[in-house]
């Protein structure tokens, strides 16, 4: 894989988890607007929850590939720290090679879901009457910058073997 297609996923990854840090801003200041007008005027914004349920999904999904980059995803460290050094320079892409595979599955039912949802005219009830594809969107947009992280670790690591 060239350097200049390393290089986009790799911005693409950090400018998405960047966005996301953002979205975690976004989505306290909600809170403490909301929570704010609860105590002092008895009232709410009637959008904070809803909108700060969706800010929830940006932030993990596009904060996925940036985490993988960084190695910061939940590993099994009792098991892998036992495992010879040799023995885990063949196992890490193996295993990543298998991730990948679950996660193009995932990836394919995520499309197919925002689809159906689109096609149907589904809504989420409350205040915004949101079409369901739009929060949906971020999911596919997280998993395919993933599977992307993904691609780009297996061949470095096969690539350093």
């Amino acid at each position: 894989m060239g350097k200049n297609i390393q290089k986009i996923i790799n911005n693409l990854s950090g400018g998405c988890f960047r966005i996301s840090m953002w979205g975690t801003f976004v989505m306290m200041l909600l809170i403490i607007v909301d929570i704010t007008l609860r105590a002092a005027f008895n009232t709410s914004t009637l959008i904070a929850e809803e909108i700060s349920g969706y800010l929830f999904v940006f932030v993990v999904y596009f904060g996925l590939a940036e985490t993988l980059k960084k190695g910061r995803h939940v590993k099994v460290e009792l098991i892998t720290e036992r495992i010879p050094h040799k023995v885990k320079m063949w196992l890490n892409p193996i295993l990543a090679i298998l991730a990948l595979g679950s996660l193009g599955v995932v990836f394919w039912r995520t499309i197919l879901m925002v689809c159906r949802s689109y096609s149907w005219g589904t809504r989420i009830p409350g205040p915004l009457d949101v079409p369901v594809y739009l929060p949906q969107s971020i999911l596919v947009i997280g998993l395919f910058l993933l599977i992307m992280q993904y691609i780009l670790q297996i061949i470095i690591e096969i690539n350093s073997n």
